[in-house]
């Protein structure tokens, strides 16, 4: 067996976006693959049927691909700003070009009458020049998405037998989610001119005609599942004060009526654990008939559950308690995605794993299972919190360490597949992380920052880096390194400005000044008002307090920063900040800035970057835990 390397990334495949056909008998599904050459991820299509895989090449380069019987698929490929659907007989493997259409589509569901449900981006302001850009609302760029201001994602209907193509949402609606079922599509959004708005309406489309279903501005939805008479929602109301207040399941009745079947906990109908081997996920809830599937987040990984049209919620299947997601479902068959400890995702069908291909990764590479090291915080609460052990560990012998701390802050770990851990164990470490307070994966209260940023969740970091040199006595305290990225890298930030007990740090994408983020981070504007319980021009005070940039003069640590110049969400002046506050002091320290890469680099930035990342972030702790060169 290999350990495994940087490299390693290279052997993981990422089956994604399974869709079953009408009645449940076929799949159609994707395998993206990590290309250093092409520097992308290449996609090929496969059929599931009867038991057997094919190939499905024709299919290979579209875009988007929806069921239009058990036997034929509609294929979008794109072409500048053209979209071309074709028909695909997959008995037969003949595709032909059913129509182009003038419209860029995004994505496209399918009615039963065969009409299509267009998601289109539209320009409202024009006038665009790749010199420069012309801004007059907010936000204005988005990380993924780079400078989108006047771009709206419009609904469209186009019915192929007539050729007619209409416009379901006013010019200025920004479409936020969509769901088709038979010949019904329910979605949010909301119409904006000068300043997003992140709450947002619930609409339903039927028989020719548009409906609200809850009023604009009424709820923050992050997904929806249309079903035969309801729209269910993983939505909140925000009454409370914090931007990200949990998740409640709600039932929304086609005749308005809104009905909260599960009261947050925690969070569902999406996952928030965390895993650098979940490329592809293709959503978090589906609809068969009047049973709906969705995904619940716990300390162990996010579940499949289902609920019946009485609101009673039970587990899907035996082998989904964690590591879940993309379920599509029709006629009493479900299929999903499933990550493992040992391995990178592979689908299953009615609770059967039906693809393989990741086992020869699994058969190569020896995968280091985390052990489960919890501890009791100060304030009583039960931290989650795991160790590795490094490759080729002797006991009675002295080793190096790195923390790892989550980004969210509403995200967590588990003991699910984490291919950076892995190399980071592979080199000689052991590697530790933990789910401080503000974690997701729990109940309310203890996933609550609001205006706490950088105290009980610093309280139990710290804490836990000592619960663990006390559980392992051959991890040597005095050669702990600490790595994160987005909150992760806002809590390296705030650590180094605050003790020296690390013997080196490597922040990511991180957030340094409150103050700068509110009015540059794309979300800022509503986010950190929301969740540092203060707003710049009324109490700037506060905020500057709770940013790491202003204990900076502080640090001591040797810290590598890493950033990427397309990421909005945590704007790179940031990273700037910390490195120059660091660098003007005499701090060893370097910034290794990616360029064309945004917020998601570690998870889905192009290969060779990822590659390049990781290299970095070894090559520093191998300076500066085992005395090697830069």
């Amino acid at each position: 067996m290999k350990n495994i390397r940087i490299e390693t990334l290279k052997e993981i495949a990422y089956p994604s976006c399974p869709r079953l056909s009408q009645d449940g008998s076929r799949l159609v599904y994707r395998v993206y693959r990590f290309d250093t050459e092409s520097n992308g991820y290449p996609a090929k299509m496969y059929l599931y049927a009867a038991g057997e895989t094919k190939a499905l090449p024709e299919a290979d380069n579209c875009t988007d691909y929806a069921w239009m019987d058990n036997n034929r698929l509609l294929l979008a490929e794109k072409k500048d700003a053209d979209t071309s659907f074709f028909v695909l007989n997959t008995n037969t493997g003949v595709k032909s070009l059913m129509y182009t259409l003038k419209d860029d589509v995004q994505y496209f569901r399918i009615f039963a009458d065969g009409s299509l449900c267009l998601v289109c981006r539209t320009d409202l302001y024009g006038n665009r020049s790749d010199k420069w850009s012309e801004i007059r609302e907010i936000p204005f760029w988005g990380s993924g998405r780079g400078i989108f201001a006047g771009f709206r994602n419009r609904l469209f209907i186009y019915k192929p037998y007539t050729k007619e193509l209409r416009a379901i949402t006013p010019e200025d609606f920004s479409l936020e989610h969509l769901s088709v079922y038979g010949s019904t599509a329910a979605f949010s959004g909301t119409s904006y001119r000068d300043v997003y708005d992140p709450r947002v309406g619930v609409y339903l489309y039927k028989d020719g005609r548009t409906e609200e279903l809850a009023g604009p501005k009424s709820l923050y939805v992050t997904d929806l599942c249309c079903m035969k008479d309801c729209v269910m929602l993983s939505a909140t109301d925000r009454k409370q004060a914090d931007a990200w207040q949990p998740q409640d399941v709600f039932r929304l009745s086609f005749d308005g009526k809104l009905e909260n079947l599960i009261p947050w906990d925690t969070t569902w109908f999406t996952d928030t654990s965390l895993s650098d081997v979940s490329y592809g996920a293709s959503g978090y809830g589906c609809a068969d008939g009047e049973t709906f599937y969705f995904t619940k987040a716990d300390r162990a990984g996010a579940a499949l559950y289902k609920m019946d049209k009485n609101g009673k919620v039970s587990p899907a299947f035996d082998n989904t308690s964690k590591g879940a997601d993309s379920p599509d479902a029709a006629e009493g068959h479900v299929v999903y995605r499933l990550l493992s400890e040992a391995s990178g995702p592979e689908l299953y069908l009615d609770g059967k794993k039906i693809t393989s291909v990741n086992d020869a990764f699994s058969e190569t590479f020896t995968v280091r299972q985390p052990e489960y090291i919890p501890f009791k915080n100060r304030n009583g609460d039960e931290i989650d919190g795991w160790i590795i052990y490094p490759a080729g560990y002797e006991k009675g012998k002295k080793y190096p360490a790195i923390l790892n701390i989550h980004g969210g802050p509403r995200c967590y770990y588990t003991d699910l597949l984490f291919h950076e851990m892995q190399a980071e164990a592979s080199e000689g470490y052991f590697v530790i992380f933990c789910n401080p307070r503000g974690s997701d994966g729990r109940n309310r209260a203890f996933g609550d920052l609001y205006g706490k940023y950088g105290s009980i969740d610093y309280e139990d970091i710290m804490d836990f880096t000592d619960h663990a040199t006390v559980f392992e006595p051959d991890l040597d305290a005095e050669r702990i390194g600490v790595c994160g990225g987005s909150y992760g890298g806002f809590m390296v930030n705030w650590i180094i400005g605050h003790t020296n007990r690390y013997a080196a740090a490597v922040s990511q994408r991180s957030i340094s000044d409150w103050i700068m983020d509110e009015f540059v981070s794309e979300i800022g504007y509503y986010w950190t008002p929301s969740e540092m319980a203060a707003e710049a021009d009324e109490d700037p005070e506060k905020l500057w307090d709770m940013s790491p940039l202003k204990y900076a003069k502080n640090a001591r640590t040797p810290t590598l920063f890493i950033h990427s110049d397309e990421d909005y969400l945590c704007p790179i002046a940031d990273t700037a900040a910390m490195f120059t506050a660091l660098k003007r002091r005499g701090v060893d320290s370097k910034f290794v800035i990616f360029h064309g890469e945004n917020h998601g680099l570690s998870r889905t930035g192009s290969p060779q970057s990822r590659l390049k990342r990781l290299t970095e972030i070894l090559g520093w702790f191998e300076a500066h835990l085992k005395n090697g060169k830069a």
